[in-house]
């Protein structure tokens, strides 16, 4: 079969990246032929390209565009690309593919006129792709009002309930075209699933991601072998709740002085962190390890004792969860979207209520009493993952999902 796959790049290379580009991969060794194009409005593109090396793996097109002019970024983004167009337009012609897969798009207007005549799905990674306004609304500190419901109530009464198309067309990320145009919207968790479902996305489909097992035995721990720590990976931001976490750790390390909490990612909020890290006087027992290649992830996950998910933003599927899994390890999260799919409390890890410091810090304390439980609860990820999210389920879905595409259009 032949797909094309397209995505616009982000600053930070995310789970969204990361999935990609193991899809490519897997698609790849299926056989199928693959055709990568990137919407590119930053610098990074051509480094995670050469990085990843998936221009080596299949033909891969970057397309440049610049947004830095205001009135140009209004056009561009809430009209059409003309430039764009004639790129996309020409590529797919000459591709000639069986099934397009869109992914996180900025361009989606111009992509989608492009691509007209074509059969489509799209991955839906997070809630901003139906709602772009969400993270506007979001506010971490309201717990009230967590999950925007009041103000993306009032988004939808205006948006929704009375739009026209044109209204539609500008301000609400294209929903009227998109419900037309785009056969399948593949949703990683169920919490989103339901969220399409009330958007009217009639053709949401509850899609988990996947995981390429390794069999890490037979992998190296270097720098961080037989040291006991906790681990977060991700990107530091507000929405991650990382905060939180070294607010837990503060009162986890009081009966645990030898612990050390390990935060591998960067962002805009590192040097606040740090700063708060030093306030609650833990700046020696908080590592701040940056960003972490990953090819080298694996020993850190390998070396920690559980692996800590804070998050207050209702994230899809986080990729951390599956990574964790791949290496045993349990998860002790915030019951936040998706990662009630991913841990199921009690048997690989523990979901604690969002905002709970006291009650987070109880169960890593509980885990570090009871180090056997920690042992048998990783073990129970990884047959979770085994399972339920392994590569081959995932891609022969994917190949039932794209033929239902195909013959439906």
């Amino acid at each position: 079969m032949k797909v094309l796959i397209i995505r616009s790049e982000d600053l930070f290379e995310g789970g969204e990246q990361v999935y990609v580009t193991k899809l490519i991969h897997s698609l790849v060794e299926k056989g199928h032929e693959v055709f990568y194009i990137i919407l590119n409005e930053n610098s990074l593109t051509k480094r995670s390209i050469k990085l990843n090396k998936i221009n080596l793996i299949c033909p891969t097109k970057i397309i440049d565009y610049d947004l830095h002019n205001k009135f140009y970024f209004i056009i561009s983004n809430n009209l059409i690309n003309f430039w764009v167009y004639l790129k996309l337009r020409s590529l797919v012609l000459s591709f000639n593919p069986d099934i397009i897969h869109l992914h996180n798009l900025k361009l989606v207007k111009t992509a989608l006129l492009a691509f007209r005549g074509f059969p489509k799905v799209q991955t839906i990674h997070n809630i901003s792709s139906i709602f772009p306004l969400y993270p506007h609304f979001f506010d971490k500190d309201n717990e009230t009002n967590y999950d925007g419901k009041i103000k993306l109530n009032t988004g939808r009464l205006i948006g929704l309930k009375f739009r026209t198309i044109l209204f539609d067309y500008i301000i609400f990320g294209n929903d009227w075209i998109k419900k037309r145009t785009i056969k399948y919207f593949l949703c990683p968790s169920k919490h989103l699933t339901n969220l399409c479902k009330n958007a009217d996305f009639e053709n949401a489909i509850h899609f988990p991601h996947f995981q390429v097992m390794s069999d890490y035995h037979f992998e190296k721990i270097k720098n961080l072998e037989n040291k006991d720590y906790l681990l977060f990976v991700g990107r530091l931001d507000k929405i991650k709740g990382v905060d939180y976490l070294l607010e837990a750790f503060k009162i986890v390390h009081e009966k645990n002085k030898s612990l050390k909490l390990v935060i591998v990612g960067n962002g805009p909020e590192k040097e606040n962190l740090i700063k708060l890290s030093y306030e609650l006087g833990i700046n020696k027992i908080v590592v701040f390890a940056g960003w972490i290649d990953n090819t080298k992830l694996g020993e850190y996950y390998l070396g920690s004792l559980m692996v800590v998910m804070p998050s207050l933003y209702p994230e899809a599927s986080p990729l951390v969860s599956f990574e964790a899994m791949n290496y045993s390890k349990l998860i002790i999260a915030y019951n936040s979207g998706g990662l009630a799919d991913l841990v199921n409390d009690g048997y690989n890890g523990f979901l604690v209520e969002r905002f709970d410091i006291k009650g987070l810090a109880d169960k890593i304390n509980f885990i570090l009493r009871n180090k056997k439980i920690a042992k048998e609860m990783g073990e129970n990820g990884r047959k979770m993952l085994e399972e339920k999210w392994s590569k081959e389920k995932h891609i022969n879905k994917l190949m039932s999902i794209y033929k239902s595409a195909i013959l439906d259009t």
